[in-house]
């Protein structure tokens, strides 16, 4: 009982002594929470993401459906009046995020960004001049913006630090503003793989690969599909260096993954829109008769005829998958037909490295597979179609996709509007993406073949629900769908989070460690404090642990004393205990 007290009396003493340094304290404990004002030249979203250190998941708050734009009327002479009635527009949001996030953190503890994709600040102008002048303006309303927030007293979060470096700031800063698209591509890559395990909070890669992305987006279906991009391309990014893999470099596998661990490459005009109005054109040289009548085409459902934006001609489909592939391939073909020999060219002619690996499916084409395989399932139990095969998800190989493909758009447009009604995609428009189902599939199915894609490969997944799916709720975030996976914006969100998360920390140690630093440096006695704490705990434990040895066995007046053992020999009297001290004149003895 008095050894508990005496250690509880040190440690009270040495708590005195801690307690009485006057020197600057460490920042008290952040929040692990941060609000991304998303812009975009058609809306604007707002999003909180938290998680708690001990907790390897994050929850999301998503106010849907999208706010107007605050980036509209950014070439007006009343910029300012123009900039305070885009900051009323989020306010709303605000107030939201703050209700949301009272029950788990402080709210003036969560960082706040202004944020736009570099893509969305491009003009529809050719002219360079025009475009530089575009992003200059969308740059100056996002710092009116945050000014406006730094001056508002109400403001509920916190903000950065103001720096007036270039774009990329960001890097540095701990601070988002613009994003490249190299950033994006990254952050997006980065989500997803932490979605699914494979990269830790830390950033770490782990044991285990690291999967590419391959991503599709609508074009100009912003806000009907789950994919938040709209520049009507398509990407590709996968870890090139796959220190994952190298066991002799184990030191290197808990550095956190950079952008320089990627290569990443946009592929403008190959998003769905553009591609669907290439086929269609194809289509129309092939048949010069359709100029007075509706053109049939092969990649649309047979019922209604359908019309495709930016092409004045009215389609009927005719369903047939080998035609439309036919059609894909031709396309993919000429736009690769000035690739340099020896190099492999994706799309559009650009030499790349060739992504050996495995892939997450986006956009598009995640949608594409998933809602077909509900589709087909409805077809086989409620159409009594013998032929149709489920798809093996979350990996379907070629032959089975080809299938699936034929038996798809051989179907009618009301049986798959039918079978939709089973997916987990949940739309706002689905007469325009259900007649697009078989075009998509068939378009997933022909850049799948353009990436090296085997019969009997199974390294492209088209996953509904990850093992770390964030955790979806606020304003109208029902509209997402309980099994919806996370749209593109949550993904490379999630990315970012954890990119400034990781850089946080870093900071965090820094300036620990320069505090420890000034502490020592102005003659404070922390090091003579550290140094009485382990003198006195050492001559506590010594105190505690050893001492005299009682000897047991021996029979007589002595069998019950203690003797204290110099030097334990092999002739001594009293034989070696866990207390002998032993003497030896030579180190080899």
């Amino acid at each position: 009982m008095w050894r508990r007290g005496f250690l509880l009396l040190l440690l009270a003493l040495l708590g005195a002594v801690q307690a009485a340094q006057n020197g600057p304290m460490p920042p008290p404990a952040r929040a692990h929470c941060r609000v991304f004002v998303v812009a975009a030249r058609t809306h604007t979203r707002v999003l909180v993401l938290q998680n708690a250190y001990e907790q390897d998941g994050i929850n999301v708050f998503d106010q849907f459906p999208a706010l107007s734009s605050v980036l509209q009327d950014t070439d007006t002479q009343d910029e300012k009046k123009r900039a305070a009635e885009a900051y009323k527009i989020l306010q709303p949001a605000f107030d939201l995020a703050v209700e949301w996030l009272k029950d788990r953190v402080d709210p003036a503890l969560c960082f706040a960004h202004f944020v736009v994709a570099e893509t969305e600040m491009s003009s529809d102008s050719r002219m360079q001049d025009e475009a530089t002048s575009a992003a200059s303006r969308v740059t100056r309303r996002l710092d009116q913006l945050r000014a406006r927030a730094r001056r508002d007293s109400h403001f509920p979060f916190a903000l950065n630090a103001e720096h007036h470096d270039s774009k990329e700031s960001f890097v540095s800063s701990g601070d988002l503003r613009v994003v490249p698209a190299t950033w994006r591509r990254y952050f997006h890559a980065v989500g997803t793989n932490y979605f699914s395990g494979k990269v830790a909070p830390s950033l770490s890669p782990g044991q285990v690969e690291v999967f590419g992305l391959l991503h599709v987006d609508a074009g100009g279906q912003t806000g009907k599909l789950s994919s938040e991009s709209d520049s009507d391309a398509a990407e590709m990014v996968f870890d090139v260096r796959e220190r994952w893999r190298r066991s002799k470099r184990q030191r290197q596998v808990n550095v956190a993954l950079n952008i320089s661990d990627f290569y990443g490459r946009e592929y403008p005009g190959f998003g769905r829109r553009a591609v669907q109005q290439a086929v269609i054109q194809l289509k129309q040289n092939k048949d010069k008769k359709a100029a007075s009548s509706a053109l049939q085409h092969p990649c649309f459902l047979r019922g209604p005829s359908s019309v495709v934006e930016g092409v004045n001609v009215t389609l009927e489909g005719t369903g047939d998958a080998d035609k439309c592939m036919t059609l894909l391939r031709s396309h993919t073909t000429s736009s690769n037909a000035k690739c340099p020999p020896d190099n492999f060219c994706f799309l559009g002619s650009a030499p790349q490295p060739q992504g050996a690996g495995s892939f997450y499916a986006s956009g598009v084409l995640r949608e594409a597979v998933l809602s077909a395989s509900n589709v087909l399932e409805y077809a086989s139990n409620k159409l009594e179609e013998k032929e149709v095969d489920p798809l093996q998800l979350p990996t379907p190989t070629l032959p089975s996709l080809r299938n699936a493909a034929k038996s798809l758009c051989a179907l009618l447009y009301k049986d798959v509007v039918a079978g939709a009604a089973l997916s987990h995609v949940v739309v706002a428009n689905e007469s325009i993406l259900l007649d697009a189902l078989c075009f998509d599939l068939c378009y997933t199915i022909v850049l799948l073949e353009q990436i090296g894609v085997q019969d009997a490969d199974e390294r492209i997944h088209f996953v509904d629900r990850f093992e770390k799916q964030p955790v979806l709720s606020g304003h109208g975030s029902a509209a997402n769908g309980d099994q919806d996976g996370p749209s593109e914006l949550v993904a490379w969100l999630t990315g970012a989070f954890l990119y400034l998360e990781a850089l946080q920390r870093k900071v965090t140690f820094s300036i620990e460690s320069e505090l420890l630093a000034e502490q020592l440096s102005a003659g404070l006695p922390l090091g003579w404090n550290m140094s009485l704490m382990v003198f006195v705990a050492a001559c506590v434990y010594l105190y505690l642990t050893t001492g005299r040895a009682v000897v047991k066995g021996r029979a007589g007046r002595r069998s019950g004393s203690y003797h204290r053992v110099v030097n334990g020999g092999a002739k001594a009297k009293y034989k070696d205990t866990t207390q002998s001290i032993s003497f030896v004149d030579d180190a080899r003895e």
